[in-house]
């Protein structure tokens, strides 16, 4: 995988290679009106400035030799994605939304973060024995979303929590996005978000999905840095929202128990 993204992926969205921030450099990001990068656990700063400049500068050996550190010193998976992955995501998400970087960087950069969680996920190797049947989530990145790093986080966690999962990713657009729950009995979806602009629209969408869904329990989980807002609820119509894919986990539980309730 490392090979495929060093050899393949980077020369073919790239022009000409590109360091990351110089040694010692503060790593900041966003422009005014953006939401605030998310908060890591205390102590982590350093270790999540020093994993986003490998990331960066397409150190992955260098990368993913930090992360095989932590969890030498016993850092759960789950640690890792809370407090490494996703503050390393959105730190690097920020630098594009302020121009210091432009889109091929971001895919090349979440590219590399993609490979890391994989190589995360072999360490482990296999997931937790699935909850149930009832116990069964579609994920996929609302329509128009690009980047498959943030679903992808977010569907690992709930694999190793012992979800049944079916991802769709990236959905190519809302109407394939329809027949996916037009097609089974799905009791929760969650869709990620990762920017503010894609709340816009959001209402219609979850009615349609409600009204289309095979399941007529269908709950809606909205996931990403846009949903640290409780208003996003009633914004957007959605059953249950969480910034983190840890949180995800927690809501998705109520939500699943709820359904199941009124099924």
């Amino acid at each position: 995988m490392a090979s495929v993204i060093e050899g393949d992926v980077i020369p073919r969205l790239v022009s000409a290679y590109r360091h990351g921030p110089a040694e010692g450099a503060p790593l900041t990001g966003g422009v005014s009106g953006e939401p605030p990068r998310r908060e890591v656990r205390a102590g982590m700063e350093s270790t999540v400035d020093l994993f986003v400049r490998h990331i960066l500068r397409g150190e992955n050996t260098r990368a993913l030799a930090l992360v095989r550190e932590m969890e030498e010193r016993g850092v759960s998976f789950e640690a890792l994605c809370a407090d490494l992955l996703e503050p390393a995501a959105a730190r690097i998400e920020a630098f594009w939304s302020n121009d210091a970087y432009d889109f091929s960087d971001l895919t090349v950069a979440l590219s590399r973060l993609q490979w890391i969680l994989h190589e995360m996920e072999r360490d482990l190797g296999q997931d937790e024995a699935i909850h149930g049947v009832g116990h069964r989530v579609l994920l996929a990145a609302v329509p128009a979303e690009r980047h498959t790093f943030g679903i992808s986080l977010v569907s690992a966690m709930f694999h190793r929590a012992g979800w049944d999962v079916s991802d769709a990713l990236i959905a190519e657009s809302r109407a394939a996005l329809l027949r996916l729950v037009a097609e089974d009995t799905y009791p929760v979806i969650g869709l990620w978000v990762c920017r503010p602009c894609q709340l816009a629209g959001l209402t219609g969408l979850i009615d349609e999905l409600r009204r289309g869904s095979l399941n007529p329990c269908l709950r809606v989980l909205l996931v990403g840095p846009p949903c640290r807002d409780p208003e996003t609820l009633a914004k957007t119509g959605a059953d249950a929202v969480a910034e983190t894919a840890l949180t995800a986990l927690e809501r998705a539980e109520d939500l699943l128990a709820d359904a199941l309730e009124q099924d």
